[in-house]
């Protein structure tokens, strides 16, 4: 124990070394404590003093060290001085309470002193302040925080590229955790390739400082998105440019509402220039049917007959498809009553059992509780005839026609799925097929007039035109899913009646009346 219990030899004070050694202790920067068996403090050093806020050691020599330390560390900190004094080192970080009242993180490293009289240990503490270091270690958890509530991607790269910061929105976002791609190029992760986009935007944020705008990216699954992404520079104490910050906010779906409203807006003006077409063209033909049918009487003989017949037969086609084209143009509109779904489907299946290849296998589920919809019914038979007629083209070697229907409620959320989509009640029909599938490019045109796939002379391109007309004054929508090589499928969504008309159901011819 001679370390601090040194005497000179008379016993009259402290010697030499030990003023040179409690000087040595005193200008230690941290705190420095003695503590005995029992847990009472035997010496402490100037900084220790500081640290507690006293002005003498006398206020805390012989008292508990525990005193100081916040509650909920006093267990902990009992163990680690209950094991030094076993001979065994430790560390601990805690709190305390100074005599003033200030609030301190502490790191303690403690070692065990022999005692060389009785063989025991005491406890020798080297306590510094951590305060400032576990503040600014909260300050980035709670920023760390942040950015993972962030429903953004956030992510950091190095100038080489290499993913150094993944924030769980990206997780989230592209599927893949962190520890899956710190330290992965960039560009290989997200991208198909290397566009010139690309180029221009690490240019402009090099020389610039940020970059801003929309780019498509791949996914774990390797699906495509698009993200609206902005990219800042980060410069090192040098000003110079030590990695890339950037936030990407997904907004594939908006892009393709916005695709849906520009097609929307697009059929709406061929609409209204076919409206205009057809009245000129009705002008046209009803002379020429009207003059046909005066030639008919007038030359008798066969061969003219055959001719005028032909020419008869031609102007009536023409006039349909024009009446075709006016009801896409004007809007169809007809006597909406209850419908029933389930007996429009029967029918469509029977069409198909008698009309269609047999390599086409038609599979069908209806369940009997489906919702009514109130619109005509001949409209609606006209509809599916068009979706099922086109999955037949599609199939010439055969595969699966599938039809379903279900009742479905559509939330907030899910109304997004559509521009045309609200919150409500539908009954929705499905239309699938096994057949060779559209490109992306055929799904953006095919509800255009007079847009067709077909070969010349097979097909008009007002089926599905029409079909859309019907569905959306229907107050309905559509939507289309497909691949190419593996089929399409067609989900018309049509809102649900909110009452039964019992009488609209199966309507009864009126009697008529005589006058006797």
């Amino acid at each position: 124990m001679a370390l601090y219990k040194a005497t000179s030899a008379d016993g009259t004070g402290p010697t030499p070394s030990e003023n040179r050694l409690r000087a040595i202790i005193d200008a230690e920067p941290e705190c420095i404590q003695l503590i005995a068996g029992d847990g009472t403090l035997l010496e402490i050093n100037a900084e220790g003093l500081a640290m507690m806020e006293v002005e003498s050691a006398d206020v805390l020599i012989g008292k508990p060290i525990n005193a100081v330390i916040v509650p909920e560390y006093r267990a902990a900190f009992a163990d680690l001085h209950k094991s030094v004094c076993q001979g065994n080192k430790g560390t601990l970080e805690f709190e305390i309470v100074a005599f003033k009242g200030t609030r301190r993180y502490v790191e303690t490293h403690a070692v065990p002193l022999r005692n060389e009289a009785d063989g025991t240990f005491i406890h020798l503490a080297l306590m510094r302040d951590i305060t400032q270091q576990k503040q600014a270690e909260q300050k980035i958890r709670e920023q760390g925080l942040l950015l993972d509530v962030s429903s953004d991607a956030i992510l950091v790269r190095n100038i080489h590229n290499q993913i150094l910061f993944w924030n769980q929105g990206a997780e989230r976002l592209y599927g893949w955790k962190t520890e899956e791609v710190v330290g992965k190029n960039v560009l290989q992760l997200l991208y198909k390739d290397i566009s010139s986009q690309l180029e221009d935007a690490y240019l402009r944020v090099m020389n610039t400082g940020e970059w801003r705008g929309e780019l498509h990216q791949l996914t774990k699954e390797g699906k495509v998105i698009i993200v609206e992404s902005r990219w800042i520079l980060i410069r090192d104490d040098n000003g110079q440019p030590k990695s890339i910050l950037s936030v990407n906010t997904e907004i594939t779906q908006q892009k393709q509402l916005e695709a849906q409203l520009l097609r929307s807006q697009r059929l709406e003006s061929i609409g209204t220039l076919a409206g205009g077409i057809v009245h000129d063209l009705n002008n046209i033909l009803s002379p020429i049917l009207m003059s046909v049918q005066l030639l008919q009487k007038k030359l008798p003989d066969s061969q003219s007959q055959q001719i005028l017949q032909t020419l008869e037969n031609n102007v009536k086609r023409g006039a349909n498809l024009l009446k075709q084209v006016l009801s896409f143009a004007r809007g169809i509109e007809g006597k909406q009553t209850i419908v029933q779904i389930q007996p429009l489907m029967a029918e469509i299946e029977q069409i198909i059992d008698q009309t269609f290849p047999k390599s086409i296998i038609c599979q069908t589920d209806i369940p009997k509780n489906l919702w009514y919809v109130r619109g005509d019914a001949t409209q609606l038979h006209q509809v599916l005839i068009n979706l099922v007629v086109n999955a037949r083209d599609a199939m010439p070697n055969g595969g699966i026609l599938r039809i379903v229907a279900e009742n479905l409620v559509i939330g907030e959320h899910s109304a997004q799925i559509n521009i045309d989509a609200k919150v409500g009640s539908y009954i929705a029909i499905v239309v699938t097929d096994t057949g060779m599938g559209m490109s992306s490019e055929v799904q953006q045109r095919i509800f255009e007039p007079f847009f067709t796939t077909k070969e010349v002379g097979k097909g008009t391109g007002l089926g599905l035109s029409t079909a859309l007309a019907i569905i959306k004054n229907h107050s309905g929508f559509v939507n289309v899913y497909s691949q190419i090589d593996r089929g399409t499928q067609f989900t018309v969504y049509l809102p649900a009646s909110t009452f039964r008309d019992t009488h609209l159901l199966s309507p009864e011819l009126e009697s008529v009346a005589g006058d006797g």
